[in-house]
């Protein structure tokens, strides 16, 4: 329908579902770029983050992930309200209220993040889209690493932690120095460090202390940004200390979905209005972008990109809201599921997508058993 964004090596497209006609973005990636770039381990763990986290209401859902000869696609939730950055650039900054707003939103994914052991290492106004109720979403989980340690170099310039700049092991603490950067720069149009020359930018991350702007940032948004902005990682706060700095008393973690801002909330003339997108990327011809670029791949590194979220744990896990008559203790009957799914040698031979679909329909079975009968013995009894 459109196109809605563009990286190096991926384009997403704004796409419809032709049975149920529910809008989609549709992240396509060329796999003979990833391959020239040596981005094929990063590009396996977005699939492998958004498939096994649990859904937040701030970070986007993977609905389907499949693939041709040529390239890879993931089927996430569309987000009408455009790409933060956009929305930065056209305002060159935010007022305070808005930025905690958003900050806040972010903190909150960020902590969904942490519990799953998960380092997020972006953050940056690119990695956030807005939703059509004028909340936000993570994206761009290429960079996510399922780990308490990374040692690899990787991500934007101007969000890279210093610990990262100097090569030493780092944890999930470079995430609460990108919301730091992320803050100053909503605030002010800049992130902190910020020099047209890389290389000077790295040494004033490793070196320079933090210069507030003009007018200073009032003190305890000041204590706030710098906490965040410490060159040694462990003076930073954790996300759970960090939700309860005196910035942020004022916001109610609880109902943070159900709370709105007018300046954030999408005025769209129609579902499919791509206006709050960047100009640059939504006057590209479709049909310009897929000329030359089919290229088949000879070695198939990506032998289980696939996924259905309908037919994933996570996908069953819905089905209790939607679904009121199945037992109340329909999440144990899915641990066991997962349990006979792991502890039997013969089930790691199947495919993953056969075992999701051997999995789904075997609880169906015994929940049909349970509404005919009211007996529930458990799928391993």
């Amino acid at each position: 329908m459109s196109v809605i964004g563009k990286g190096s090596c991926s384009t997403v497209f704004l796409v419809r579902c032709k049975t149920r006609g529910t809008l989609y973005a549709m992240k396509v990636t060329s796999i003979s770029h990833i391959q020239a770039r040596g981005e094929v381990a990063h590009t396996k763990n977005e699939l492998l983050v958004l498939s096994t986290l649990p859904e937040h209401p701030f970070i986007v859902t993977c609905h389907y992930a499949f693939k041709d000869t040529s390239y890879l696609y993931l089927i996430l939730d569309y987000c009408p309200g455009g790409e933060l950055f956009y929305l930065l650039q056209k305002t060159k900054k935010f007022p305070e209220d808005i930025t905690k707003f958003i900050i806040a939103q972010l903190i909150s994914g960020y902590e969904h993040l942490h519990k799953a052991g998960i380092m997020y290492r972006g953050g940056k106004p690119e990695d956030i889209v807005i939703t059509g109720s004028g909340h936000i979403k993570m994206v761009d989980f290429n960079l996510a690493k399922i780990d308490s340690v990374g040692t690899t170099f990787c991500g934007t310039p101007e969000y890279l932690a210093p610990e990262v700049l100097m090569g030493n092991a780092y944890t999930n603490a470079v995430d609460l120095y990108s919301i730091g950067t992320l803050t100053y720069e909503l605030l002010t149009g800049l992130p902190p460090f910020y020099d047209v020359d890389v290389q000077a930018m790295y040494t004033r991350i490793m070196t320079s202390a933090l210069k507030l702007p003009e007018p200073p940032f009032h003190p305890q948004l000041a204590d706030f940004v710098g906490c965040l902005l410490q060159r040694e990682p462990k003076k930073r706060p954790s996300i759970v200390e960090l939700k309860k700095h005196p910035w942020l008393g004022g916001v109610d973690w609880e109902t943070l979905t159900k709370q709105t801002h007018p300046f954030l909330v999408p005025q769209l003339r129609s579902p499919e209005d791509v206006s709050y997108f960047d100009d640059s990327f939504t006057k590209m011809a479709i049909d310009h972008l897929w000329q030359g670029q089919t290229v088949p791949v000879v070695v198939d590194e990506f032998p289980d990109w696939y996924y259905d979220a309908t037919m994933s744990l996570r996908g069953l896990e819905r089905f209790p809201r939607n679904y009121p008559e199945w037992p109340p203790f329909i999440k144990d009957a899915i641990k066991e599921v997962s349990l006979l799914a792991s502890r039997d040698t013969i089930w790691r031979e199947v495919p993953m997508e056969l075992l999701l679909v051997i999995m789904h329909y075997y609880l169906l079975y015994h929940i049909t058993l349970y509404n005919k009968y009211k007996v529930w013995k458990g799928v391993l009894q």
